[in-house]
């Protein structure tokens, strides 16, 4: 069994888009919400699938995804 190595090289190599304080803004929101309602629900089984869903497609936008891509990526 092997481990997971986290090498500089191959991590600066990962392509992390730029986003606009507004983007990155209306991202953090979301996690706020999906963490508080998380911690909030006497429930674990809190359903956060939309926020999650949500968050998933704002990330590929910032890809510069086409909506067709997305559609394809996310189902």
């Amino acid at each position: 069994m092997g481990t997971l190595r986290w090498k500089k090289v191959y991590v600066e190599a990962i392509p992390v888009p730029s986003a606009s304080s507004a983007k990155r803004q209306s991202i953090g929101q979301l996690v706020d919400r999906m963490i508080s309602a998380k911690t909030m629900a006497s429930d674990a089984s809190t359903d956060i699938t939309v926020d999650e869903a949500e968050i998933d497609r704002r990330v590929c936008e910032l890809y510069g995804l086409s909506q067709l891509e997305i559609d394809r990526l996310l189902g």
